[in-house]
């Protein structure tokens, strides 16, 4: 599940992502009934419109929240037109939740969100820095060494109540037959879940070997620069070896001329 935080959401100052604590009252930017806005979730763009107005300094935060979820909600259920739970692409629906910080929390089971350029984002003072997904979820991990090699990985929360199966009932024949249906949408929605990990690991075991490949190339080339050549150097050796016991000779053979003039002298 991935969570974003958004800016501008009470606070004597409205500065962004801060409130008073105890404060429970928007004091962001008004955003007027019917606003459109864009974001981006598992890779797809939405544009939402706002069904309320958000009124700085008048509108709860809790309100606040509950007509961006339905805003929200409302565009992905357009997105998901002739689509299921469980079908590639699907976008399970959001929460969003106003903190005892003062903040609103959108928690999405499909992967990261980020607000787009729009009204809604420079009305609050959202970059897609500010609501891309938190602690609670998502991660991006670099998978180079250069800038934008990266893998966004979102894994989605799978428990009974994402499930749509927490309140099944199986005492009646109609709550029996509803229960049928909802468990064929949760094996879908984790057969799902587990091809999209399956595609992560496809990911990450190409990235393993590119960097191993990459390892490799690089120390073949550290050791062209700075290890011995040991052939060359063993004939260099050879070379200077031959010419330091000539020499040696050479002198030796100077030195012995002197005394054999002396001994003809003598003689």
């Amino acid at each position: 599940k991935d969570t974003g935080y958004i800016g501008k959401m009470g606070g004597a100052t409205g500065t962004a992502g801060a409130k008073t604590a105890g404060t429970t009252t928007y004091n962001g930017d008004t955003l007027a009934n019917a606003t459109k806005f864009s974001f981006e979730i598992d890779g797809q763009v939405v544009t939402g419109t706002l069904g309320a107005a958000i009124t700085g300094n008048t509108t709860d935060m809790d309100t606040a929240a509950s007509t961006l979820q339905t805003a929200i909600n409302t565009a992905l259920a357009t997105a998901n037109t002739n689509k299921v739970s469980g079908d590639e692409g699907y976008l399970e629906n959001v929460t969003v939740e106003a903190t005892n910080e003062g903040r609103l929390v959108i928690s999405s089971p499909s992967g990261s969100i980020s607000f787009l350029d729009g009204d809604v984002a420079n009305a609050l003072g959202l970059s897609t820095a500010a609501v891309k997904s938190g602690p609670n979820g998502g991660m991006t991990l670099q998978i180079g060494a250069n800038e934008g090699q990266n893998i966004d990985i979102s894994i989605p929360a799978v428990n009974t109540k994402t499930l749509s199966i927490e309140n099944c009932n199986v005492c009646t024949v109609a709550g029996a037959s509803s229960a049928i249906t909802a468990f064929d949408n949760a094996v879908q929605q984790i057969s799902s879940i587990r091809s999209k990990l399956g595609a992560y690991q496809n990911r990450l075991d190409s990235a393993i070997a590119s960097l191993d490949e990459t390892s490799e190339n690089l120390t073949q080339a550290c050791s062209r620069i700075e290890d011995v050549d040991m052939s060359e150097e063993m004939t260099n050796y050879t070379q200077y070896s031959v010419l330091v016991q000539a020499g040696t000779s050479m002198l030796a053979q100077a030195n012995n001329q002197p005394q054999t003039i002396l001994q003809l002298l003598q003689g």
